[in-house]
């Protein structure tokens, strides 16, 4: 940090002028300082727009600098301890900022004098603004952007692509052979409709690599360490983080970070959640409905959207958080284009992304959807198995928060997925029914109409009409197992997530949900045949014992 405070030094030295994205103060205060409480909040506002329009990555406000002599006399801010206004002066800062930008303070010594060192990031697409009023740094002033609309407009217009910038001396040696073979099989697979699928097998790593829009030319990107990159080579990113953290709330606690590459961590995280089965009892039935808990590949689904609409520039990780009824999938920055469930419905295609290389490269080896189906292949599942819908109602202007529950809010709802033909548009309305969520009185009438809820709007609830009985008797509760579509999904969803499955893993993974009025032989047989009728009708293929799914 003391090599960076000199070198801005030197910066506006050579420039010989004011540097409108660098700024040197002494001391806080209200009277006869350098600057005051607010007014700092207004040189971050200033430094943060200025920084975007002169195209730095960020600015800089140092206390401790004398701003004409650039001699360094220290600052008796204090910032770890500084309180305004009966709170803390930084927690105080940040609430004033918007959006919500992650400037980060450092506290040095330099040659005995105490220094303090904002870092903040360029505005990107939005003007930054300090209790509402955005302001602009114009030669040793601060002003009000609004004056200046070509700046205004120059900000509003700059929203970067951070994954697509190159890595400086980053090199194929960075990147991990394992992830990079994943990545080339992946995306051959999704290049089978290509013209050039067939000189794919030909082609070199480096080629490979660019034709699937993960490197430049050769040159390693952003992206090509995020999804590839060594875990020994994160360094590289820096100031920037890509990790993601898995963490255990609840009576137990744990926690695990996972680094780079994504392309394979993210698996990894996600194989850090207990996962056990679930039964439901359609009404007057005594045969129980068993689902997974967790669908791994909503899970899968929510991780990479993470992964590819995190906010990097805030410098902050993924959380995976696991909790005993919900898994919640936290990314940092603001939902990005649109509302969530404008995609509920998969009628909506995002025309922009905040990293559109990234997101490109992802679906260009089969992580994300690249046409917006993404969300609703997680509601249409959560759907299926008879959960409450993902949402998003937890997220703010600063993180998207997908929270994915997997108990029982209201049996109704449950019971009515189960034994009628609900729509995704009706359901999507019956599960905000049941979190308590306003709906508004022309769809109340809309399912009321359906019998599908009961009360006077908009104290309503879900129609509790069709359970007669639901507590059935459960002599018979594992009799009825899965049917043979059933196996096949789950064959499937397991060549999903794991690439390469021996026929005892699958036995292992289905005996359990499996029909009790089998012997265990039986079951094992039924599982065989099912592998050789998917191989025969070209679902899936076998090298040796192992068995992968076929891309159509």
């Amino acid at each position: 940090m003391n090599e960076l405070v000199h070198r801005l030094i030197d910066e506006v030295k050579q420039a010989n002028d004011e540097l409108e994205w660098i700024e040197f103060k002494t001391n806080i205060g209200e009277m006869k300082s350098s600057i005051t409480y607010n007014g700092l909040g207004e040189y971050i506002s200033a430094l943060s727009n200025s920084a975007c329009v002169s195209n730095k990555e960020f600015a800089y406000l140092i206390l401790g600098i004398e701003d004409t002599s650039w001699e360094i006399v220290g600052t008796n801010l204090q910032m770890s301890s500084e309180r305004y206004q009966n709170q803390n002066y930084e927690l105080w800062l940040r609430t004033k900022i918007s959006p919500k930008i992650n400037f980060t303070v450092f506290e040095t010594d330099i040659q005995g004098k105490h220094i303090v060192v904002f870092t903040i990031p360029a505005a990107k697409g939005e003007a930054t603004s300090f209790n509402g009023v955005a302001k602009i740094r114009v030669a040793s002033s601060n002003t009000e952007l609004r004056l200046y609309p070509d700046k205004l407009r120059k900000i509003v217009n700059s929203q970067d692509d951070w994954s697509v910038k190159i890595v400086e001396n980053a090199t194929l040696n960075d990147l991990d052979e394992t992830a990079i073979q994943k990545a080339i099989g992946k995306f051959k697979e999704a290049s089978l409709s290509k013209s050039f699928y067939k000189d794919v097998e030909n082609w070199s790593v480096e080629r490979t690599l660019d034709a699937a829009g993960i490197t430049i030319n050769g040159k390693i990107t952003r992206t090509a360490l995020v999804l590839l990159g060594k875990e020994e080579s994160a360094h590289l990113l820096s100031p920037y983080v890509a990790q993601i953290t898995w963490k255990l709330s609840g009576e137990q606690k744990a926690y695990q970070h996972f680094g780079i590459p994504f392309i394979l961590n993210t698996t990894e995280a996600f194989r850090k959640i207990r996962n056990y089965q679930f039964k439901f009892f359609p009404k007057d039935e005594l045969l129980s409905t068993t689902v997974e808990k967790f669908d791994p590949e909503v899970i899968l689904e929510g991780l990479h959207n993470a992964v590819a609409h995190q906010d990097y520039s805030l410098l902050s990780r993924i959380i995976l958080n696991e909790n005993e009824d919900s898994i919640s999938i936290i990314n940092a920055g603001s939902f990005f284009e649109g509302k969530p469930e404008d995609y509920y419905s998969a009628s909506r295609t995002p025309k922009r992304y905040r990293n559109r290389f990234l997101a490109s490269a992802m679906a260009n080896v089969g992580m994300i959807d690249s046409v917006g189906f993404g969300i609703s292949k997680m509601v249409t599942s959560q759907k299926k198995r008879f959960f409450p819908l993902p949402d998003y109602e937890k997220s703010n202007d600063s993180e998207v928060v997908l929270e994915i529950v997997a108990k029982i809010i209201d049996e109704n709802y449950c019971k009515l997925l189960m034994e009628k033909q609900v729509s995704l548009a009706d359901a999507i309305l019956l599960d905000r029914v049941q979190k308590g969520e306003l709906i508004t009185n022309e769809q109340f009438l809309m399912l009321k109409k359906q019998n599908l809820v009961e009360g006077r709007y908009p104290a309503i609830r879900i129609s509790s009409k069709l359970i007669d009985n639901p507590k059935q008797a459960i002599k018979y509760l594992n009799a009825k197992g899965f049917e043979i579509n059933e196996i096949k999904d789950g064959i499937i969803k397991m060549l999903r997530v794991e690439e390469g499955v021996k026929k005892a893993d699958f036995v292992e993974y289905l005996l359990p949900r499996m029909s009790t009025l089998k012997t265990k032989e039986q079951n094992k047989t039924t599982i065989g045949n099912t592998l050789t009728s998917m191989k025969e009708n070209g679902d899936i293929y076998a090298i040796g014992k192992k068995w992968y799914l076929k891309k159509k």
